[in-house]
């Protein structure tokens, strides 16, 4: 991204299913915000950055089991043209 204009990083802080949605919103933002602040301090442009969050709850993916939790607590980073936005 530091040399290739023209393109975005859309990271997407992705919580589990648990919790209420005001808690796992700023969860999901904080996950996405710390990524984003690595991105800009190794060069990447904050104009090329797009941070969303997203709770599992959305997708209805509930599920009581600990070590699928934990699996669906990450941030994930998508690269795609400015002029796209990246598919949820």
């Amino acid at each position: 991204l530091k040399n290739r204009d023209g393109l975005a990083a859309y990271v997407v802080g992705v919580t589990d299913s648990t919790g209420s949605k005001a808690i796992n919103g700023k969860l999901a933002a904080a996950g996405g915000e710390v990524v984003a602040q690595e991105l800009i301090s190794n060069g990447v442009q904050e104009e090329q950055i797009k941070i969303r969050p997203f709770q599992m709850a959305q997708a209805g993916a509930a599920s009581a089991d600990r070590g699928k939790l934990q699996l669906q607590r990450r941030v994930e980073v998508r690269i795609v043209p400015e002029d796209q936005q990246a598919a949820d």
